[in-house]
């Protein structure tokens, strides 16, 4: 994912759960994984 679609999810659809610290944003790589994962779509299911 680009930094502007990660900028615009966070004004918009709000798919990835972040923290506001200050002007800082961060993110938990494992609920990033998890959001992703609920809005799987299509495919086979395998995973590498």
């Amino acid at each position: 994912m680009s930094v502007h679609w990660v900028r615009k999810d966070r004004r918009t659809k709000r798919i990835l759960p972040f923290y506001k610290l200050g002007d800082a944003v961060r993110y938990d790589l494992e609920r990033v994984r998890q959001a992703l994962m609920g809005t799987e779509e299509g495919g086979t299911g395998a995973r590498a």
